[in-house]
């Protein structure tokens, strides 16, 4: 805001010291004698107004270099994020693929117990078959 308010009245400033300054052509010798005292300092309140923006825009512009110089590089943050990333990735399908061999190992086992069974009964059957 303040910027845009400097921004408008530089350049209001400029028009003015413009419309002065075209006048100040358009006039006979011994006014332009009369008149270059007063167009001499619209100049130079230009000049100062022109300067007091240049150095708060410097000290605007240092101020914001100074709270980022030390701001981590980015590059190298993205970078360990993306090994990282990868790394999870890799693990969540190494996690994914030993779930599965679970799954089948349970199903495995369940059907021997099945089977241990089947073989308990035949051997009791053979059993009392042979009694």
């Amino acid at each position: 805001l303040e910027i845009a308010n400097a921004q408008e009245s530089s350049s209001v400033s400029r028009k003015g010291l413009a419309e002065s300054t075209k006048a100040f052509k358009k006039l006979g010798d011994e006014e332009k004698m009369s008149e270059w005292g007063p167009l001499l300092k619209k100049y130079q309140a230009e000049i100062d107004s022109l300067t007091k923006r240049s150095k708060a825009a410097e000290q605007n512009f240092l101020r914001s270099y100074t709270v980022l110089k030390d701001v981590p590089e980015p590059a190298s943050l993205l970078s360990a994020l993306a090994q990282e990333t990868s790394a999870l990735l890799q693990m969540k399908a190494n996690h994914d693929k030993v779930v599965q061999e679970l799954d089948e190992y349970k199903t495995e086992f369940q059907t021997l117990r099945n089977q241990d069974v089947t073989i308990r009964r035949l051997e009791e059957k053979i059993a009392s078959m042979e009694e």
